[in-house]
């Protein structure tokens, strides 16, 4: 077997622990020892230690923001990082990127576990996020009412814009009935149809503070939600759970203020922008169309023009006189035509060739049936009327 080399030997541990999934994620328990701050770069050694054994740690500068308390030897505290292999020393290290003391250390396990769970299921995933409405006309807010973020963002909508309603869901933002009020007031604004999008705000606070927003129920609630959300949870170095599931994280509410409207003096800057825009291309066309024209034959010669115009006139006139003397001739003649049919069919035409109509009690009388002997009867002629008593009928054999 061929000899291998001592760094070969390091590389080929190092690569074989990276294949193990859970040394790149992993939280460790125990008690900070030889702990040094003062390394030239910043960065932070130390071991772990418990009955047992002990771990060599680093934890780079970059981490060390997240650190809520002063780390010092004897201290209990869980750290979250990852193992790895130091090649010139041979040695492998814990590599460090959280640290809770052991209290808080159980909590933010369990938060990282729900946060893992959650974005398995793919609820923080970018691909759900929800675009934010330009305009909107309602807006939705989750919070105290009696909180000074309430009052920050409805005043900082109505400066920057002003056209937007707000409408206030109220609830707890901390306490064990928070979790509750917070889900049931983005489901009550949620179901508003006029709503565009939903605030949920808090102002700053310690990690206890914010347990509300870093809740199942409510990171599930945002997730549903319907309407874009925007998280504005005060804090600006730890993402809360509402954070990760909102279409948008603002670190303020005032920030969320200002990202969910307009701001209208742009607006109206660019309007007018657009409006000069569309002034200077009309009156470039105009210019451009007026040239045109001045080059035309027919206005470089203006006694032509209104010679031409003269004859389009005159021949207009013409054509419209011929069309209402031919159409007076065809009404004049139908009119002639129903006049020679009414006339056949008139009484007075049939009295006119020497016949007379007979009448009896204003009706005519068309048989013999309709009059006796003795009778008063009225006969009709074509130039008067004569009264006469009948002293006979007789009815043809």
């Amino acid at each position: 077997m061929k000899p291998l080399s001592v760094s070969e030997i390091n590389r080929i541990i190092k690569y074989k622990l990276k294949e193990i999934p859970q040394f790149r994620s992993i939280y460790v328990v125990g008690e900070l020892t030889n702990f040094n701050e003062r390394s030239r770069y910043g960065h932070w050694y130390f071991d772990l230690k418990d009955a047992g054994g002990k771990i060599s740690c680093n934890m780079f500068m970059n981490y060390q923001s997240v650190v809520r308390f002063e780390p010092s030897n004897g201290m209990k505290v869980i750290c979250g990082g990852y193992i790895d292999v130091y090649e010139k020393q041979g040695s492998y290290q814990l590599y460090v990127t959280s640290m809770n003391t052991i209290g808080a250390g159980d909590e933010m396990l369990a938060l990282e576990q729900l946060k893992e769970k959650l974005r398995a299921e793919g609820i923080f995933d970018e691909a759900h996020k929800k675009p934010l409405p330009e305009y909107p006309r309602k807006i939705g807010l989750v919070t105290s009412a009696s909180a000074a973020a309430a009052e920050d963002i409805k005043s900082n909508i109505a400066r920057r814009w002003g056209l937007s309603e707000i409408v206030l869901a109220p609830c707890l933002v901390q306490g064990e009935r928070a979790p509750g009020e917070i889900v049931r007031s983005i489901s009550v604004l949620d179901n508003i149809p006029e709503i565009d999008v939903i605030i949920v705000a808090r102002g700053g606070g310690a990690n206890d503070d914010l347990k509300a927003f870093n809740t199942e129920a409510v990171a599930r609630a945002v997730y549903m939600c319907n309407t874009p959300v925007i998280s504005a949870v005060g804090h600006e170095v730890d993402t809360t759970l509402c954070d990760a599931a909102a279409d948008v994280r603002v670190p303020t509410p005032s920030t969320a203020a200002e990202i969910a409207v307009p701001d209208k003096n742009a607006e109206l800057k660019a309007v007018d922008e657009a409006y000069s825009t569309l002034l200077s291309i009309v009156k470039m066309k105009v210019e451009r169309e007026e040239a045109r024209l001045a080059k035309a034959s027919f206005l470089s010669n203006r006694n032509l023009f209104y010679e031409r115009l003269e004859q389009t006139v005159k021949s207009s006139a013409e054509r419209i006189d011929n069309s209402y003397r031919r159409i007076v001739g065809e009404k004049e003649f139908a009119l002639c035509r129903t006049a020679d049919k009414l006339n056949a069919l008139s009484p007075l035409s049939v009295l006119g060739r020497g016949y007379s109509i007979t009448m009896k009690d204003l009706s005519v009388v068309n048989s013999v049936k309709d009059i006796k002997s003795g009778d008063k009867i009225e006969i009709v002629l074509t130039d008067g009327r004569a009264s006469a008593a009948v002293t006979e009928v007789k009815k043809n054999e």
